[in-house]
């Protein structure tokens, strides 16, 4: 089954290292992969990039996104557009600091095995190496593990398999509404309005011990009262679109 998902690793020029220990741990397994170089844009790029949408950024969080957040979420972009391009069925794509072990492989067929009797057109993201506690409806269990849909989808994206709707999808909405939060976020917020988030507790891909290469700028706001306001108008409407999706049980 791996044959037909297609693997894409996200990775800087500068990580050689990372890049080196995901070689190793995916040709060990047999698994066709390939590298993707990572999005380092600079401050003036990330702040004109056209698909930044500063504005609603601003407001969401009152301050812009880190030159690293947008380049994280370009990168992912380009791995997406790389998956949807090549009409692979399923599409997975790791970030450098995952660590990946036969019993992860083995997991992921297992969902997807599930995924193709029983859920095939209800999701659109799995998020494998991030879990949330709450807000959440088993599928299935399997081998220790269980199966979620996320009403409010986990935060991370070190670990992400996707349908070729759902990649479509979510780059439909992307260009649509532009890049206004980090991926992690905005991708929440786009699969908790459609229902179509999936995850796996305990998680198959763990993550590295190793500093994120991700910093949030040091321009993030120091009125704490604006600060509360802008996290509100983010978070509030996502918690009562995730309430009313549980309730209904969809």
């Amino acid at each position: 089954m791996t044959s037909d998902i297609l693997i894409r690793v996200i990775n800087l020029d500068r990580s050689v290292e990372r890049l080196a220990s995901m070689a190793g741990q995916l040709n060990r397994l047999g698994l066709v992969w390939e590298r993707l170089p990572a999005v380092a844009p600079t401050q003036d790029q990330a702040l004109q990039h056209p698909l930044y949408n500063r504005n609603r950024a601003n407001e969401l969080f009152n301050r812009d996104l880190a030159p690293a957040e947008i380049g994280c979420f370009l990168s992912h972009i380009a791995a997406l557009s790389s998956f949807v391009k090549s009409n692979v069925p399923i599409g997975l794509v790791l970030e450098d600091d995952t660590v990946v072990l036969g019993r992860s492989i083995k997991g992921i067929e297992t969902v997807l095995g599930f995924l193709g009797q029983s859920f095939e057109d209800e999701w659109h993201c799995v998020n494998l190496a991030s879990s949330y506690r709450k807000r959440r409806r088993r599928l299935a269990c399997f081998n220790g593990y269980d199966l979620y849909r996320a009403y409010y989808f986990p935060i991370l994206t070190a670990a992400l398999l996707w349908s070729q709707s759902g990649a479509k999808a979510f780059l439909a909405s992307v260009e649509a509404d532009g890049i206004f939060a980090p991926v992690d976020e905005q991708l929440r917020h786009f699969l908790i309005r459609r229902g179509v988030g999936l995850f796996v507790d305990p998680c198959l891909v763990s993550l590295a011990p190793v500093e994120s290469t991700i910093r949030v700028s040091s321009s993030a706001p120091t009125k704490k009262r604006r600060w509360a306001l802008s996290y509100m108008r983010h978070k509030g409407p996502l918690y009562l679109a995730a309430m009313i999706r549980r309730a209904l049980g969809k």
